[in-house]
């Protein structure tokens, strides 16, 4: 696993966790991911999810993270 390329801050981290908690999920991943782009730009969102899919980066710190290629290079 690579160093993330997004930051997750410690209050992030913090309120994933409890999400997670609240879900009694400790297996769920932040998925971080682009969800439209035209005149606007590109428009980034997030999920909590357990599938990992192919084009999927892997981080564990400070979170259980997952970022989709497309997000890291956008061109």
């Amino acid at each position: 696993m690579s160093r993330p390329a997004i930051t997750t801050t410690g209050r992030a981290a913090q309120k994933v966790y409890a999400l997670m908690s609240e879900e009694n999920d400790f297996d769920l991943k932040l998925k971080v991911f682009i969800s439209g782009g035209g005149w606007s730009g590109f428009q980034y969102g997030f999920t909590l999810c357990t599938e990992i899919k192919q084009d999927d980066t892997e981080y564990t710190m400070p979170v259980p993270q997952l970022t989709d290629k497309p997000c890291l290079d956008p061109n």
